[in-house]
């Protein structure tokens, strides 16, 4: 029953559960999953970012309460975004570039079905960027609309809320904004 999806909806997480429950437990799975994150984020620093830089960048992971501290706290989501931060990794800079990286966005969807929207970052490594700055004023200005803007962004976001689960979450959260009278 509970590898089926009724009991739970993601099975990976399970499974996983199911796996640390005979090598340790718990805190042993806390600290696998720990380790894969470092090890993903501190790739991701070393690949990406010019080595003058990763002392500031490692600053930043470590002491961001919203990537390294938060992870303790949603660890599923936390596995699943490492997972997919880890896909795009393997695309760009290695040879495996399909098999193993569609795998990893399987793995991080099973564990969380949110991580679905890591492919769409994965479809984005397709495409090439001509003008990066245009792209990232583009980026930052829809960022700062967003924030000002609940229902500009909601009515963005809509159109790729189609996936039931997706679904799900908007009814989940959008009622949160609401007052009950």
């Amino acid at each position: 029953d509970i590898l089926s999806g009724d009991v739970y909806k993601d099975v990976g997480w399970t499974v996983l559960c199911l796996l640390f429950s005979h090598f340790g437990g718990f805190f042993v799975l806390i600290a696998a999953i720990s380790i894969f994150e470092n090890f993903t984020y501190y790739f991701l620093i070393k690949k990406f970012v010019p080595q003058r830089h990763w002392a500031f960048a490692l600053f930043i992971y470590l002491f961001n309460y919203t990537y390294y501290l938060l992870n303790f706290s949603m660890l599923r989501q936390g596995l699943a975004i490492a997972l997919g931060v880890m896909a795009v990794i393997l695309l760009k800079k290695t040879t495996h570039k399909y098999i193993l990286p569609i795998l990893l966005l399987f793995v991080a969807f099973s564990i969380h079905s949110s991580s679905l929207i890591c492919s769409l970052a994965y479809i984005l490594c397709f495409f090439q960027y001509k003008n990066t700055k245009l792209l990232s004023i583009i980026l930052s200005v829809l960022f700062v609309v967003f924030i000002l803007s609940r229902d500009f962004m909601a009515s963005f976001i809509e159109p790729f809320l189609v996936f039931d689960t997706f679904d799900g979450f908007l009814e989940k959260y959008s009622e949160r904004g609401q007052v009950q009278g």
